[in-house]
């Protein structure tokens, strides 16, 4: 989607040259908000959304949020999300679900003991060998599922931006 500029007098292309000055000024904020807005709509409400239906903790979904945004050039920009939530012992259970985990050894610290549900309840133990996490990439898999939508959502918001921003100047379609 792209427009054409008209440029029928030296009073247009004046107005113009003042215009294109502006927007060197405004567009890097344009895209640093308007980016973090449509990925936070796009891609990370998504991402809750995903982890939701896969029976993540809310935890976790609290701990999943778009970190920053690197504009790389005129053309790229990198997003970088983080999903993290850490149990008492340190662990990073927001990885272990998006990554996945082996089968392992959990032994309790000095003094404590392990609390593992069991269907007659919970028992205490000292040491425990659970089974690995599935990885279910669910990070991974909506950032790669939504980038098309994101990009085509921010090209429509970049024209009309540069639609209204060219207020007195003739575009056409």
């Amino acid at each position: 989607m792209g427009f054409t500029i008209v440029l029928r007098t030296i009073e247009d292309i004046k107005r113009f040259r003042t215009k294109i000055t502006s927007f060197k000024i405004q567009l890097l904020q344009f895209q640093s908000v308007t980016l973090r807005n449509l990925a936070n709509i796009i891609i990370v409400d998504k991402i809750h959304q995903n982890m939701r239906d896969a029976g993540f903790s809310e935890k976790i979904i609290d701990g999943t949020f778009l970190d920053n945004i690197e504009l790389r050039g005129r053309t790229k920009v990198r997003l970088f999300f983080r999903s993290e939530y850490f149990s008492e012992t340190g662990f990073d259970v927001a990885l272990a679900r998006e990554e996945g985990t082996e089968d392992h050894d959990v032994i309790a610290g000095e003094g404590k003991v392990l609390p593992i549900p069991t269907s007659e309840g919970i028992i205490f133990r000292k040491r425990a060998h659970p089974d690995g996490i599935l990885a279910l990439f669910i990070v991974l898999t909506t950032v790669m599922q939504m980038t098309d939508p994101l990009q085509d959502e921010y090209n429509r918001q970049l024209n009309m931006w540069y639609q209204q921003n060219l207020e007195g100047i003739a575009v056409a379609s």
